[in-house]
């Protein structure tokens, strides 16, 4: 049964329901050890009305609600809530400080990070499937360069031209195989000497999101990659390298 809104799936669904509280307790644990996290969810909050506000952007956000021919992608049209997630990742990674990074965003989506992070002076660079018509069109007017790829296990990235300073992925994805299972421990090697060898420079870094379990499979990965050497710091669904 598809629900529209996660409020409904917290009444009819009590797994989700269960799942959903415990890893909401999690997130105010993380912010009770980084206070700063009430500072930027507030000042995402803020500055995400100013953005919808704007012609531009107003106008962008009731042509995507027209064109949309999927419900399962209705919550994409949601530009306050888009806005106001990847501010918060934004203040989150120190990216709205004045300096100019290249980024690479894995699975960039609809774009809305990249679109920030080209707003705060940034250098993107776009990587998902193509062919989901919501995420090729924003893609598209918010004018984010995207190399069309679909990831797989132990197959190399398209090589870039220069190194990234950043490179994020956010409720990633692209780990997963058939019959719900993700990558072992040699496709993680694989994809992680492909990006230490090919993506990257001396201190540049990494930040994974994995999505809720089981679909993100976090404490899985985490005895994946962290035998394998590699400078990572652990958080709440997150893994940060540093290389």
């Amino acid at each position: 049964m598809f629900y529209k809104s996660d409020i409904k799936k917290y009444f009819f669904n009590k797994q989700h329901r269960k799942k959903r509280c415990y890893e909401r307790l999690k997130n105010y644990i993380e912010y009770l050890k980084n206070p700063k996290e009430f500072i930027w969810k507030h000042k995402a909050k803020k500055e995400s009305k100013k953005i919808i506000s704007t012609p531009e952007i107003l106008t962008l956000q009731q042509n995507t609600k027209k064109s949309l021919d999927k419900k399962i992608y209705e919550k994409y049209a949601d530009f306050d809530r888009y806005f106001y997630i990847n501010l918060r990742r934004l203040y989150r990674l120190g990216l709205t400080k004045p300096s100019q990074l290249r980024i690479l965003d894995i699975g960039s989506g609809a774009g809305f990070f990249c679109w920030l992070c080209k707003k705060y002076g940034h250098k993107v660079q776009g990587l998902d499937i193509p062919g989901i018509p919501i995420f090729d069109s924003l893609i598209q007017s918010f004018n984010i360069p995207r190399i069309d790829f679909c990831i797989k296990p132990n197959t190399p990235l398209p090589k870039p031209k220069e190194p990234f300073d950043l490179i994020v992925s956010f409720a990633i994805c692209f780990h997963e195989l058939e019959d719900n299972q993700h990558w072992d421990q040699s496709h993680w090697d694989f994809f992680l000497k492909d990006i230490s060898k090919n993506f990257i420079h001396k201190k540049s870094k990494m930040y994974l999101f994995f999505n809720d379990h089981p679909f993100g499979n976090f404490e899985q990965v985490k005895k994946y990659i962290l035998p394998l050497n590699y400078k990572v710091k652990v958080s709440h669904k997150t893994l940060e390298f540093t290389f």
